[in-house]
């Protein structure tokens, strides 16, 4: 499952507990906490379900037990139901049923980082939907427990096209006026559902043991996030910027000083534009730690009848950018003067 768009997927599938003020009399209330992204460019759509816990003692000695925050593998039925919509008064609407139903199967990952919730296990439920979403339709997500009767629903549409790198032009390198930063444009899609992005940069690089000068260097990458930026006054063009100093800093905190290694740039990268709708915007926003006096922060849910988020996002804008190598290149001088063995 990947994990872009990077901090906003790991808020998406490391969950939150349910903080609410409750009655210790009274009688136990069933509450479905539903997580989910659609993503038209994924091979495979993700859907978290849990249920909110109260007991006494610790909150979070809770959220470290599987048993009270799961539902059991035959307890939930799962659909996404397509429906043809339309723009009425610059919103879109359902108007009728496309007839495609999209069914999801229970499936216990077991990679999951630890955390403050149990760990490696996950319960999460998937589906095949590449080539199967479109951006001018709306997709109902519905969750039913099948012994209780509690059922919840939530709706998205998607982030249409339009969104592309406007600049750099040709080149990836720091080169405003004192050498600081690259500056990333990018346009914002045609009906302009996405509401924040992040670019991201794809480093490649050659390695191979430098002990062995007959080894087949190896291709790798990594990949350095840019800040979070959200559209909030509808323009058409927006942008960020990686600085030279923090780029720096990411690199040598993901490929690390290994002496052992000989290091070789390639001459391009990728720059990633990924996006997120209103949704995950206001999600986001809410979910962020408060860093001043007032500590608490509203909940936002678009889940009908439960807690949660359904939303979309776009992972795959890229852009192939070439990226310096000569050596009296100020880039590549940089680069080097990390100490990564490049």
């Amino acid at each position: 499952m990947k994990k872009i768009l990077l901090l906003i997927t790991i808020a998406v599938i490391t969950l939150g507990s349910c903080s609410t003020e409750f009655n210790p009399n009274d009688e136990w209330k069933e509450t479905m906490v539903v997580y989910g992204l659609l993503d038209q460019d994924s091979d495979t759509t993700w859907i978290r379900v849990q249920k909110c816990f109260l007991g006494e003692g610790n909150s979070f000695d809770y959220a470290h037990i599987m048993d009270s925050s799961v539902y059991a593998p035959d307890e939930l039925v799962v659909t996404i139901t397509e429906w043809y919509a339309e723009e009425r008064n610059g919103v879109l609407t359902k108007t009728a049923l496309t007839g495609q139903v999209f069914e999801f199967a229970y499936k216990m990952l077991t990679d999951k980082p630890e955390g403050e919730f149990f760990a490696p296990n996950q319960p999460v439920y998937y589906c095949r939907t590449k080539g199967k979403l479109y951006a001018d339709r709306i997709y109902v997500l519905e969750v039913k427990n099948t012994k209780s009767g509690n059922y919840v629903t939530s709706e998205t549409s998607l982030i249409g096209d339009g969104i592309q790198v406007k600049q750099p032009l040709n080149t990836f390198q720091f080169k405003d006026s004192r050498n600081r930063s690259c500056i990333v444009k990018w346009t914002v899609d045609y009906d302009k559902r996405a509401r924040v992005f992040q670019p991201v940069v794809r480093f490649f690089y050659l390695e191979r043991n430098k002990a062995d000068e007959n080894e087949t260097p190896v291709l790798k990458y990594v990949d350095i996030e840019g800040n979070v930026y959200r559209n909030m006054g509808n323009t058409n063009l927006m942008q960020g910027d990686f600085s030279k100093a923090e780029f720096g800093a990411l690199l040598k905190e993901k490929i690390g000083v290994d002496e052992s290694k000989q290091r070789i740039m390639v001459d391009s990268v990728y720059i990633f534009i990924y996006a997120a709708d209103e949704n995950m915007s206001n999600y986001m926003s809410v979910s962020t730690p408060p860093t001043g006096i007032v500590q608490e922060r509203p909940i936002f849910s678009n889940i009908d009848g439960g807690l949660g988020i359904f939303a979309s996002r776009r992972t795959k804008i890229k852009e192939k950018k070439s990226a310096p190598t000569s050596p009296t290149n100020d880039y590549r001088k940089f680069i080097e003067s990390l100490g990564l063995g490049f």
